[in-house]
């Protein structure tokens, strides 16, 4: 087995539990305050809805970017590094969104954008390395 597709497994799972725990906080505000659509006006939902949102807009991508990633051969130590940088990230942000820690919000989406950045990078050089070459 590929140690690549063990990173990436490891770092997606990882990344489930998170998912699956900022929807269970969505569900549960929106229980507590008796709101189905919307915020109705409720800051914890509101943080909780971006929270997930947030999550979710950014993670998809990440995956599918190191899966190119395992195509392209990207060695399983960097893959490691980065896929690790991301789900740190993901969890620091979503904590400083609940707790409006706007300073580790800063280090959750620099871990967030930085390996996106590389990963994105990596498979272009390698995509038009093959192209050419």
């Amino acid at each position: 087995m590929n140690t690549s597709f063990l990173i990436l497994g490891i770092s997606a799972s990882l990344l489930v539990f998170l998912y699956l725990s900022l929807s269970v906080l969505v569900i549960v505000q929106r229980y507590t305050i008796r709101c189905s659509l919307n915020t109705c006006g409720d800051p914890t939902l509101a943080a909780r809805m971006r929270a997930h949102a947030n999550f979710s807009e950014y993670t998809p991508i990440t995956l599918i970017l190191m899966g190119i990633a395992i195509a392209l051969r990207m060695p399983s130590i960097f893959l490691a590094v980065l896929g690790g940088c991301f789900v740190i990230a993901r969890y620091i942000h979503a904590f400083a969104l609940f707790n409006s820690n706007f300073n580790a919000r800063r280090w959750g989406m620099i871990g967030t954008f930085l390996p996106m950045l590389v990963l994105a990078i990596y498979n272009l050089i390698k995509s038009l390395l093959f192209l050419l070459g």
